[in-house]
């Protein structure tokens, strides 16, 4: 069984935050975080309406070092992918320091994400009852590194408004793995396995949300295969069965 084979692998990998592999970054003129030169205002970049609204409508703790108030209302406001016009960027949550300054780290894999992929293996195999104290340490790693004490009240009301059920666990599970995974595109492949977090069309799609990317125009002058043939952004790739 895949859960299994997951459980057995984790027991020789990362054991705190302290494993977690990233980039460092001096932060000097040249040595800057990726992050930083992406959401500096000439880029246009700001934060997404998704983000933004899933952890204000939870209560998540982590919101104010995830993201800054909009500058012109002092509150957390995301854009919505496809709104038209864009306005002015100064209405808009930017990146927070804790990954958005020139010498943030930028996280490659992190220790959250492989006790999330235990809680996930835990449940699949043993149930959500098993799974909820490995979940649970999942939340409070990421809340810790973060810089966020996790005996404040905000940490212990939002870690216990996220209890774990037969009919929930899956997704709490992705939810919980999708912030923990911020900036990283994982979460992709979490929603193609699973359907969480839950996606919804941006505004003026043309079709569904994406499964894939394309074959590139060079692969299919120079390597031709069968299997090329009539794919689609919504085409599904050989693991994404469900």
């Amino acid at each position: 069984m895949q859960a299994d084979s997951a459980l057995l692998s984790l027991q020789k990998g990362m054991t705190a935050n302290a494993d977690d592999l990233k980039f460092t970054y001096e932060g000097n003129a040249s040595t800057e975080n990726i992050w930083y030169y992406t959401f500096l205002p000439v880029t246009t970049y700001v934060l997404n309406e998704t983000i933004i609204e899933a952890l204000k409508g939870r209560n998540d703790p982590r919101l104010p070092v995830i993201a800054k108030p909009a500058a012109a209302t002092g509150t957390y406001v995301g854009r919505r992918i496809g709104t038209l016009p864009a306005g002015n960027l100064s209405a808009y949550s930017f990146l927070n320091n804790f990954y958005g300054a020139a010498a943030s780290s930028n996280y490659i894999f992190n220790y959250a994400e492989a006790v999330f992929i235990k809680a996930e293996a835990v449940f699949l195999k043993s149930g959500f009852a098993a799974a909820q104290p490995v979940y649970q340490h999942g939340i409070n790693s990421n809340l810790h590194k973060l810089g966020i004490d996790t005996l404040s009240l905000a940490a212990t009301t939002f870690v216990a408004s996220r209890v774990l059920t037969n009919a929930n666990a899956l997704q709490r599970i992705m939810e919980e793995k999708a912030v923990a995974n911020f900036l990283n595109p994982e979460t992709f492949n979490d929603w193609r396995r699973t359907g969480y977090p839950a996606l919804t069309q941006v505004t003026g799609a043309l079709s569904a949300v994406p499964r894939r990317l394309l074959y590139p125009e060079s692969e299919l002058q120079s390597n031709e295969q069968p299997q090329q043939a009539g794919v689609t952004l919504t085409s599904r790739v050989w693991w994404d069965a469900q």
